[in-house]
């Protein structure tokens, strides 16, 4: 358990978030670990969590939080709220998730999916700043209702860029959570991180970034440059969401040039669909990001488990990220726990208690029925 905890949060905090048809630098993150609970109806126990920034470069671009192991009987209860330094404010949290949340982090960022609908399941993962409900009052010392409003709620359109872009990142940034209905709680229990992304340009003009498919799941990627300066290599990243990235290939660049140069690179599809982007850096080891690109190559990759042998927890990959249903039993077919996940990498956490031996996991989607034998 402790494990797969671990693994989560370091999967989180090498996510590089900020994306755009311009340039970034170097992301930087800041982290509270104090626990947070959340009273019933009330504000939070710690009201306001605070982070305090010193040393930061240039101005923001965009910024991104984290909630690890946030647990609520009820979600949608549970509203929060981010201050700046210098007194900008947005809604991140307002009536998402209608289902009870067990130890889930999540990030809520601008490069998120999708905003939480009251009724989506809850489960880690990078969600847009969400406003699903009548817009709630902060109690004092909080910001009352005085922030931006990200939606849908009141036609909000706010986003974390509007709100922090090209203000100075240095001080205290204040993190408000309350309760606003009675007859549930919950915690915060490994406090939250702040991302903060600075203005910055690398001396690479990137264009006619794109994508096309062909057959047995290649995706061919290619992209043109002008004007590089001191380039060093573009790395191409693929990601079943658009949160977390992870690398696929990485080409050399030209190093410097002032004419026109084009890259192309085939890679393997790894997901139904895929996000790319480019990670381009430079012989200063600073790098920025390209767009993101979603790819469908109408690849019918198959749900697989692993590892096998397991020990204290076992994976479900799901290339589709469709909704899947999973059961795991003993030999003798009593039930051991059971479950649903739309995620494309689904960690399944076993009781240290679990005796060795055989056990059968049915997954289903829409897909059928796939059954796994696996051994502990």
């Amino acid at each position: 358990m402790v494990q797969s905890r671990i693994m989560k949060h370091l999967y989180i905090l090498f996510i590089l978030l900020f994306v755009g048809s311009y340039s970034y630098a170097q992301s930087a993150t800041y982290t509270n670990t104090g626990a947070i609970t959340v009273l019933d109806n009330a504000p939070a126990s710690v009201y306001s969590s605070d982070i305090t920034v010193a040393g930061f470069t240039g101005t923001v671009s965009n910024v991104a939080v984290i909630l690890n192991n946030f647990t609520h009987t009820a979600p949608a209860d549970v509203s929060i709220c981010l201050e700046s330094p210098t007194g900008q404010k947005i809604l991140l949290q307002d009536a998402m998730w209608g289902a009870p949340a067990s130890d889930i982090t999540f990030m809520i960022s601008d490069l998120g999916t999708s905003q939480v609908g009251v009724w989506d399941l809850p489960s880690n993962g990078t969600y847009k700043p969400t406003a699903n409900n009548a817009l709630v009052s902060f109690n004092s010392p909080g910001p009352g209702v005085g922030y931006n409003n990200p939606g849908p709620a009141a036609s909000g359109t706010a986003t974390m860029a509007s709100t922090f872009g090209g203000t100075n990142a240095n001080g205290t940034w204040k993190l408000w959570i309350i309760d606003v209905s009675g007859g549930d709680a919950g915690m915060v229990n490994g406090g939250w991180n702040l991302i903060l992304n600075p203005n910055a340009v690398l001396p690479v003009d990137l264009a006619n970034f794109s994508t096309s498919c062909e057959s047995n799941n290649i995706l061919n990627v290619s992209w043109t440059t002008h004007n590089e300066q001191n380039s060093k290599d573009f790395t191409i990243q693929v990601s079943p969401d658009g949160s977390f990235f992870e690398d696929a290939k990485v080409i050399n660049a030209s190093g410097n040039s002032q004419i026109e140069m084009t890259y192309k690179a085939a890679i393997a599809m790894p997901y139904a669909k895929t996000f790319v982007r480019l990670k381009l850096a430079d012989l200063n080891n600073q790098f920025t990001y390209s767009e993101v690109l979603e790819a469908r190559c109408g690849a019918n990759l198959p749900i697989k488990v692993s590892p096998n042998p397991i020990v204290n927890h076992f994976v479900i990959d799901n290339p589709s990220a469709e909704l899947m249903q999973y059961i795991l039993t003993d030999i003798n077919g009593k039930t051991i726990l059971e479950g649903t996940s739309k995620s494309v990498h689904h960690t399944v956490n076993l009781s240290e208690n679990l005796v060795n031996g055989i056990y059968m996991l049915k997954v289903i989607s829409s897909k059928g029925e796939n059954i796994f034998k696996l051994r502990k």
